[in-house]
């Protein structure tokens, strides 16, 4: 069995004022974008998608590093 690839990506995490969620987006991985309505949740959500987009992607499961970034929200 081939040992799992270490990847590393960033994740930007803001909060929609109108809707009432967070949403998050990966400038590093496309496809990634999520939402939902606690930081928990966001994160739970950002880290499966991810992992599912990768294990697409490189045809294994990989390790991966994930730095979250908070984005305050800008008042319209």
């Amino acid at each position: 069995m081939a040992c799992p690839k270490e990847v590393a990506f960033r994740v930007e995490i803001r909060q929609d004022l109108e809707a009432n969620v967070y949403v998050a987006e990966s400038p590093d991985l496309a496809g990634l974008v999520v939402e939902g309505h606690t930081l928990d949740e966001i994160k739970a959500e950002a880290l499966a998608a991810a992992a599912s987009l990768l294990e697409l992607e490189l045809k294994t499961k990989p390790r991966a590093q994930t730095d979250f970034i908070w984005h305050s929200p800008v008042p319209a």
